[in-house]
Parts: C-alpha cells; sequence; structure tokens
C-alpha cells in the first residue's frame, strides 16, 4: 500500500517559458511567502496551538501540549495548509487569506487581489489522475464533484500515473493552477473508501442545516477528518491482511468443506490475487470485482475456514454472492460482523474525554469569565461580520437575504461552545444570542 506525500517547492523547469506563466508563478510564490509570515504573526500565534487541537480531533490534547519540533516536517506542512486557508480565527470568524487581503488590501495589485479570493474560497479535495501532459500538467478530476482540472506541477507530475488519488489543495490564477504544499498520494482502492466516509459524514453535515448545502461546504468546515480517517488507516500496516479487524467494515465467516477444490478455484479465477506466500496453514488473497484491478476486499483461507473482509459496505454483498456461487457445496455460510462506522462530526461534538475547569490567563473565576463573554457578544451583535458581507448581525435578522447564513454562524458558534462545555472550558449560551436576534 503506498502512500506518498510530496512537498511541493514550485521548482517549475521548462525548456520554453511562459512570460505568464513565470509571471503569475512569481506572484504565487511572493503571496504564498507573505501568508506563511502573516500566519507566524505573535497576535495569531496562540490560535496556532487551539487549531492543532482541532486538527487532530484529539481530545487528550493540550492546546499548549504540542511542541514544533515534535511533529514531523510533512504532518507539520499538512496542518499549517489548513490552519492558512480553512481555519476560523476566533476572534474574526475568517480565515487567515481573508484576513491578510482585509490587513493587507490598500497596498496589494488587482491580480494579487482576485487571486487571494479564490484562495480564500479553495478547499482540500480529492483527485483521480487522468494522465499527465507535457510532463509537468497534471489532468485530474475531482472525485466529489467530477469537475476536470489541469494543474502545473513539475514535481507531482514525475512522481504520480494514472488511476493515483490525490489529496491536495489547489490554488487559482486568473489562468494557471498550482498545488499548494504538501500532496498525498493514494492508491486507487482508496476512492470507496473516501466516498464511503464523505458520504457518512456529510449526510450528518446536512442534518445540521435548514436549507441547501454543497461539497465546498462540506470539505471547507470538516474535510480534514477524511484526511485523518486515511492517516489512520495508512499508518495501520495490519489494514490489508487478514489481522485489520479495527478498519474491516463487514466481516463474513464461511465453514470450508473441501479446502483443495476452493483453493484451485480461486487460483484459476481472475477476481483473486494471492498477497503473501503460499503456506499450509494460511493463504490471503485480494478480491476485486471489476476491469480495473480496485481491491474490495479480502479472502482468508484456511483448512476448515474460510473469511471475507471487505473495508466498504457497498461492494460486500456482491463479494459475498460471488463466493457462493463460485465455491458452492464447498462452503457455508455461518455469519456476518459488521462494524458501523459512526460519524467523526457526532464523536467530535459528544466525546467525554474533555479537560475540567480551563479558564484563560488573568481570568480569576467562571463568573469573571461570564461577564466578558456576556459583553462581548452583546458588542457582537453590532459589529459588521465578513461572513455576513460586511452587514452586523442585528441588521441581518431582519434580512431574508442574510438570515439563513446568520442561523449557520450561530450554530457554528453553539458546536464550537458545546465542545468547549464538554472539555471544561468556558462556554457561552448561544440561545441567549438567538433571543436578542429574535430567532
Amino acid at each position: 500500500m503506498a502512500i506518498k506525500n510530496i512537498i511541493n517547492n514550485d521548482k517549475l523547469k521548462s525548456d520554453i517559458v511562459d512570460f505568464n506563466e513565470f509571471k503569475y508563478n512569481q506572484i504565487t510564490k511572493e503571496l504564498r511567502n507573505y501568508l506563511i509570515e502573516f500566519a507566524y504573526n505573535q497576535k495569531l500565534q496562540f490560535q496556532i496551538g487551539e487549531a492543532y487541537y482541532i486538527w487532530k480531533n484529539n481530545p487528550d490534547l493540550l492546546p499548549e501540549d504540542y511542541i514544533y519540533d515534535e511533529i514531523d516536517e510533512i504532518t507539520f506542512s499538512k496542518f499549517f495548509d489548513w490552519f492558512i486557508y480553512d481555519f476560523k480565527l476566533f476572534d474574526t470568524d475568517k480565515n487567515i487569506v481573508s484576513t491578510y487581503y482585509d490587513t493587507n488590501k490598500k497596498n496589494i495589485s488587482q491580480m494579487e487581489s482576485n487571486i487571494l479570493k479564490k484562495w480564500g474560497s479553495s478547499v482540500f479535495s480529492y483527485y483521480t489522475v487522468n494522465e499527465i501532459s507535457n510532463g509537468n500538467i497534471c489532468k485530474i478530476t475531482d472525485i466529489f464533484t467530477h469537475k476536470s482540472i489541469e494543474v502545473l506541477d513539475n514535481s507531482t507530475a514525475k512522481k504520480v500515473r494514472p488511476l493515483d488519488i490525490l489529496g491536495a489543495r489547489i490554488l487559482q490564477t486568473e489562468s494557471i493552477n498550482y498545488f499548494s504544499d504538501v500532496i498525498t498520494i493514494y492508491p486507487y482502492a482508496y476512492k470507496s473508501l473516501i466516498l464511503d466516509f464523505y458520504h457518512s459524514e456529510f449526510a450528518e453535515f446536512k442534518k445540521s442545516f435548514k436549507y441547501k448545502t454543497t461539497i465546498k461546504q462540506f470539505l471547507k468546515n470538516w474535510g480534514y477528518l477524511i484526511f485523518q480517517f486515511l492517516e489512520n488507516i495508512s499508518n495501520n500496516p495490519k489494514f490489508l491482511n487478514s489481522q485489520g479487524h479495527e478498519f474491516s467494515f463487514i466481516k463474513s465467516e464461511f465453514e470450508l468443506y473441501n479446502y483443495k477444490e476452493v483453493m484451485r478455484l480461486i487460483d484459476k479465477n481472475k477476481y483473486f490475487k494471492q498477497i503473501n506466500k503460499q503456506n499450509d496453514d494460511i493463504n490471503i488473497y485480494s478480491l476485486s470485482l471489476n476491469k480495473i484491478n480496485e481491491i474490495n476486499g479480502i479472502i482468508e483461507l484456511q483448512k476448515n475456514s474460510l473469511t471475507l473482509e471487505c473495508y466498504y459496505i457497498n461492494t460486500h454483498n456482491k463479494a459475498k454472492q460471488l463466493l457462493e456461487l463460485l465455491f458452492k457445496d464447498n462452503i457455508k455460510y455461518l455469519k456476518d460482523d459488521r462494524k458501523e462506522l459512526h460519524s467523526v462530526i457526532i464523536n467530535n461534538i459528544n466525546s467525554k474525554k474533555y479537560k475540567i475547569d480551563t479558564l484563560p490567563p488573568g481570568v480569576k473565576n467562571k463568573t469573571e469569565m461570564d461577564l466578558i463573554l456576556d459583553n462581548y457578544y452583546e458588542e457582537w451583535l453590532y459589529k459588521p461580520l465578513y461572513s455576513l458581507d460586511g452587514i452586523t448581525p442585528i441588521k441581518a435578522s431582519i434580512s431574508q437575504k442574510y438570515k439563513h447564513r446568520l442561523e449557520t454562524i450561530l450554530f457554528e458558534l453553539e458546536q464550537l461552545y458545546e465542545i468547549a462545555r464538554k472539555r471544561g472550558e468556558p462556554y457561552f449560551d448561544i440561545n441567549i444570542l438567538r433571543s436578542k436576534l429574535n430567532l
């Protein structure tokens, strides 16, 4: 299972240098450096720890527990990419890109302004590689939206092949697209894993809203959970063998009557491919149900038993029917062991692992903290918000155009404070705001 990470240094070389490409390449490099420097601003430093806690989705990790030196370069690069483009700062509800733009908009060119606006809404997504063109153009298709796009990246183009799955963020300019920082390459078999996880989580995400939500909204808010899910799988070497029970969604057990006959049928059948050295005790095969050799399950064969393990639910029934059709009276079905994939969004909110009674430095007690929050949100009601196109929550509450957007903001705040409450941290009752806004 070859998982690769590429740190993209934008070292783009070509025998013929297109001036337009050169110009955008230089502007892109400069803007990304400016964003990194801006993100390391001392005013934002305290939020990096909190952001890392959220990104790792780890209730046992206190923000002050992490140390830069303890995080490997690739992991930190992935986190920092998310921190710059997706994480919403606690005090402004804007990401780093939008905050940088607001701070410097008087001093940047129209071209830089257009680029930053595109980057501010960019998302980390997953793509199938279609082909490599001219040695440096990756032609890829988003596995969620099925939209095709071309990305200029000499380094990635040399390392990928058709049908690879890329986990990446695409930074667009007026005419040229680039990958942002770290690109992860997954085997094609991961596509179904990603889609199964996405469909499960997106269903939970949509329940949170009264109006129609988009894939882009989901990826912007919760897309990093897909990455963490894949990291858990990739870091466990047992996943694609008979011992990978913790990542098997369904396991079917069969009694085996004729070991030699079943072995003969497997060896002559195109659906199976042996993935361990043949021995007398146990033989393990991958199972592919289509022509592109996508791995749909694992077959473990012993003298008196046969086990089918599928790591995505959609194909389990087909795989099970295939075994019963091929092996007929040589096997007897015994039972299924189904392990449901519970929503990470729900688990993230409902987790019972939390810290107790923490207050910010300088705050003496809960009463003082409650007063600070009350005063803050009293002012917040009359504060123009970027996410409301510069109008205040009070005005948005009586606007048909912005009312739904305001309700989304309140819901997101409520989710954050619910997590804070369960961690024993200061929290605010968002229903107070709803009452004042007549929502």
